[in-house]
């Protein structure tokens, strides 16, 4: 091969001298002494792929993996959605450590659907020379249907984190996306909050066709701009994020629903209020069809750790809805998102998400 040959060849992300395009990493970039970055054993790699087989049924057509990343098989346990394969992403390898680098590729070919998640959270262990990085893309066809949401992910002190994740979206298909991020070990010695280095989400929403819909970007560094300024992320620790890429008349009725939601108790269900964020008249006259009058709770005896600071709002190009979600309990704010989840289930597919098993 010549040398013109060698520099046109697109180097992988387990390679050690792959540039991910962000300065802030540049201080990080020694290699681990004992275990270099790309070594076996710290690059793992997944490729999920579903499809609809010849009686209508979603399965799990195709899968590679390689450690410390492991899906074993699709399990059908949805109560209300009973063929539609449910999957959890595995980890052999314990937590994120340094070097480490995860690659993640899930294909959704038309009118396939299928729950994804992980087996537990995924901490992020304190590093001293380089960064643990993953590098996503999800992509659904036409009429497909995915929810993603996995456990939530723990920085631990001294840690740096970067996550790339490109979601193509077929217009017809919806994806709820979802993430939760912990301020640290919350009940480790006195508790950590915000003590990790960095943390790099980086989050873009394309067509099929490539066309750029939005991209959503957290560049966080507590030692310079600590989360736990007022207007940023005050008493909080946790946050969580929800991308919803859907057809634009089924955003707007998830839209509508949302936006009587201001806060959740310790039992997961949500208040109806009138949380309006937006003053956009065209939405006044839409009603949805979800039926609150079994959610709706009171006040009273809820400890100020189960409240949570909800907000939604429109993405760019009629891509579907963003929710931004922060609280003190992780247990809420999952059933924040679940909750969320529900909603969109309940516009596409006419039925909402089952109760969580109680061990999660």
């Amino acid at each position: 091969m010549n040398m013109e040959d060698s520099t046109s060849v697109k180097k992988s992300v387990y390679d050690p001298s792959y540039d991910f395009g962000e300065r802030e990493l540049l201080p990080y970039m020694t290699h681990p002494k004992a275990m270099p970055v790309g070594i076996s054993g710290k690059k793992g790699y997944l490729r999920l792929g579903f499809e609809l087989d010849s009686d209508g049924k979603s399965i799990l057509r195709d899968w590679e993996r390689h450690v410390p990343l492991i899906v074993q098989q699709a399990l059908y346990f949805d109560e209300t959605m009973p063929q539609m394969p449910c999957v959890y992403i595995l980890s052999s390898g314990g937590p994120n450590v340094d070097g480490d680098r995860f690659e993640q590729i899930i294909t959704l070919k038309k009118n396939s659907f299928a729950f994804i998640s992980t087996g537990a959270a995924t901490k992020i262990a304190q590093m001293k020379y380089n960064f643990s990085a993953m590098i996503q893309t999800i992509e659904l066809e036409e009429g497909a249907y995915l929810e993603f949401l996995p456990e939530q992910m723990i920085p631990c002190a001294q840690s740096r984190y970067f996550t790339s994740t490109t979601l193509k979206v077929h217009q017809t298909a919806t994806l709820f996306y979802s993430e939760i991020y912990m301020g640290g070990r919350k009940f480790f010695k006195e508790g950590e909050k915000f003590d990790y280095d960095l943390l790099i989400i980086e989050t873009t929403g394309e067509r099929e066709n490539g066309k750029l819909l939005f991209k959503d970007k957290a560049v966080i560094k507590p030692s310079e701009n600590s989360p736990s300024q007022i207007g940023i992320m005050g008493e909080n620790e946790i946050f969580a994020n929800a991308i919803i890429m859907t057809p634009k008349d089924k955003a707007d009725l998830i839209y509508e629903t949302l936006k009587k939601v201001v806060g959740i108790n310790s039992r997961g269900f949500l208040s109806e209020t009138n949380f309006d964020s937006s003053s956009d008249d065209d939405f006044n006259d839409k009603k949805s069809d979800i039926d609150f009058s079994e959610q709706t709770i009171t006040n009273e005896d809820i400890s100020p750790d189960e409240y949570v600071a909800f907000g939604v709002n429109h993405l760019s190009n009629d891509a579907g809805l963003m929710v931004r979600i922060i609280g003190k309990n992780s247990g809420v704010i999952k059933r924040s998102l679940r909750f969320v989840c529900s909603q969109v289930r309940m516009a596409i597919k006419g039925v909402p998400m089952p109760d969580e098993f109680p061990w999660r």
